[in-house]
């Protein structure tokens, strides 16, 4: 194995007096928690569910028998091809829209305009709300007697009777996107955002100056900047919402006195005609299944983005809108109107879309109980009762709840930004053996379905006493934000010269004090960020909450579903109320630290 060395510099012939760890320990030392977390949490469950994909093995008694193909050929009697099918259209409608979306909403926002900051921060919104809060959101609009979406249609004459929207396959799908695509716009955009604002304004100054259009700058300027970034979003979004459970899990669930819904995606575990054994198959196809009726569904290297610094020549379309004759026609006021009333138009219907299903929660949660169940709804109740926050204020479960969410999620941000932090610096500050190898596989980590480890991953934490602790939830929700916060961060180290460390090295600072002194005051803005993405990925999560943790150690989207939603009814005015409630905080503080958040990818965490 060859030695490590640090880029940009020599490494030391010898180890300099007052340095604690040699280059190759602290090495070692900056790798060791990610990629202790990533085996123990990733590879071994993977490997032990592909090697049990094979044996029928009972979850109460010990003991594996081996069926060879027998389950794979399981699934594919299953109409599995269908399956795939209907998962792929969620999954692309799903990636697509947000996408689009959020790419226009960035190019609005990126121009300067009064209230720019807090609107940006207010539009982050929907992306802070938990999943399954914009499950039961999306849920109450959708409802087939009581929704207000049914109401608005009727009321201008658009339809003649209630569609019921979450029962039919292609309204389902339909309903499916339109909620994911409110709930991830947001992010999308805020990467977006960033990468827009590493692109040089004399660009843009000198097309508009040659008589370049809005779209013909977009192409020519604005895109050969951000395809990179663009490019990952789009992957990530599309392996996030392959492998997407909580949202389809709660509108296609069975709702309680209603004709059957299609059922969710379930766990990658098959019934037996044993009813003592469980069976595992792999999981082919864990995204939306909206399609089955049945209740027993067996559905279940990235390539590094191109950097956004430019190194070398300008393009040739950048050299042709440069040189362009100073003659060419300038643009017309008539022009510069359009787009100017383009770009509001765009920012109304945007802002439409994003802020009137919070309206609409908010209503709920203020409309008495007996005005609540009316058709078609009103937009605003005749009278406010605050009834439905005193009746979730008294309830004891939901602090212990919201309590368990925040201790999770803040230890979860601070450990994945400690873990990411010293993982991202090896990456990109040191050449070592296997490096690339390595990267690869922290990336890939994101490919894996979480639905295909959890059983495995129950099973270890059972055999281990964890089961029902904050620590295995603070473990799989560190494990599985690790490789975004890893990526952003080594962007962001990627930016900082390498003449730092190496005027660090010549006074004699040791490793150790080069990364804790000199690195990490200037890593600030890249930290902040990382941390408040992993914050927000575990006090949103749901499928490790509601499996890994007994209701006293469950956070607040299982705590939810568990209060207010029941076998014979479900309490929505008390619903809509919590979710308020719940949500507030958050979007208060990230509307308040949003600008760290933006100027932190716009340092350096969109270059890598």
């Amino acid at each position: 194995m060859t030695s490590p060395s640090v880029r940009g510099a020599a490494r030391p012939d010898r180890q300099r007096r007052g340095t604690p760890l040699s280059e190759r320990a602290f090495l070692a030392f900056l790798l060791a928690p990610g990629v202790v977390l990533l085996c123990a949490v990733v590879l071994y469950p993977l490997i032990r569910s592909l090697i049990s994909a094979f044996f029928d093995e009972s979850l109460l008694f010990p003991g594996m028998t081996f069926v060879g193909l027998e389950n794979v050929l399981d699934v594919l009697r299953e109409d599995f091809l269908r399956l795939t099918y209907q998962t792929l259209i969620f999954t692309v409608g799903s990636t697509v829209f947000p996408f689009l979306i959020g790419l226009a909403l960035a190019l609005v926002l990126n121009q300067r305009f009064r209230g720019q900051s807090y609107l940006r921060g207010a539009f982050l919104i929907p992306w802070l709300i938990p999943g399954v809060v914009v499950s039961f959101l999306w849920m109450w609009i959708f409802d087939a007697n009581y929704g207000v979406l049914n109401g608005i249609l009727m009321s201008t004459g658009l339809t003649d009777s209630p569609i019921a929207w979450l029962f039919q396959t292609d309204t389902a799908r339909g309903a499916l996107i339109l909620a994911k695509t409110w709930n991830s716009f947001p992010w999308i955009m805020v990467m977006l955002l960033a990468g827009l604002q590493t692109v040089p304004g004399e660009l843009h100054e000198a097309a508009a100056m040659d008589g370049a259009g809005v779209v013909r700058r977009f192409f020519a300027v604005t895109w050969p900047h951000i395809r990179g970034v663009a490019g990952l979003v789009v992957l990530l979004e599309f392996i996030w919402n392959f492998q997407h459970f909580d949202m389809i899990f709660v509108l296609t669930g069975e709702a309680p006195q209603v004709p059957p819904r299609p059922s969710p995606p379930r766990c990658t575990r098959r019934r037996s005609r044993d009813t003592t054994s469980v069976t595992r198959a792999p999981s082919a196809c864990c995204g939306w299944c909206c399609s089955r009726r049945s209740p027993s569904c067996t559905c279940g290297s990235p390539s590094a983005a191109r950097p956004l610094r430019r190194s070398g020549p300008m393009t040739a379309v950048e050299a042709r809108v440069l040189a362009s004759a100073s003659s060419a026609p300038q643009g017309s006021g008539r022009r510069k109107g359009r787009i100017r009333w383009g770009t509001w138009i765009t920012l109304v219907l945007i802002a439409l879309f994003t802020f009137a299903p919070i309206y609409w929660l908010l209503v709920t949660s203020l409309t008495p109980t007996d005005q609540v169940f009316r058709f078609p709804p009103t937009l605003w109740p005749s009278e406010i009762t605050l009834e439905h926050y005193g009746e979730v204020l008294g309830n004891p479960a939901i602090f212990g709840y919201l309590r368990n969410s925040v201790i999770v999620s803040v230890i979860t941000a601070v450990l994945s930004v400690v873990v990411s932090m010293y993982m991202g610096f090896a990456f990109s500050k040191y050449r070592f053996a296997g490096r690339k190898s390595l990267m690869y596989f922290v990336l890939s980590s994101q490919m894996f379905p979480q639905a295909l480890l959890l059983v495995t991953l129950y099973l270890v934490f059972a055999q281990f006493g964890l089961l029902n602790t904050y620590l295995a939830l603070i473990i799989s929700f560190t494990t599985f934000t690790l490789p975004l916060c890893v990526w952003m961060l080594k962007g962001f180290f990627d930016a900082l010269p390498d003449d730092l460390i190496e005027a660090a090295r010549i006074d004699g600072a040791g490793p150790w004090r080069i990364f804790h002194s000199v690195i990490l005051p200037l890593a600030a803005p890249g930290l902040i960020a990382s941390g408040l993405f992993a914050f927000v990925r575990g006090w949103n999560d749901f499928i490790f909450a509601l499996t890994l943790a007994g209701p006293d150690k469950q956070t607040l989207p299982p705590g939810l579903v568990n209060t207010f939603i029941s076998e014979a009814s479900t309490s929505w005015p008390a619903l809509m109320a919590a979710s308020l409630l719940v949500s507030v905080p958050v979007c208060v503080a990230f509307i308040l630290l949003q600008r760290f958040l933006v100027g932190g990818l716009t340092a350096g965490a969109v270059k890598g």
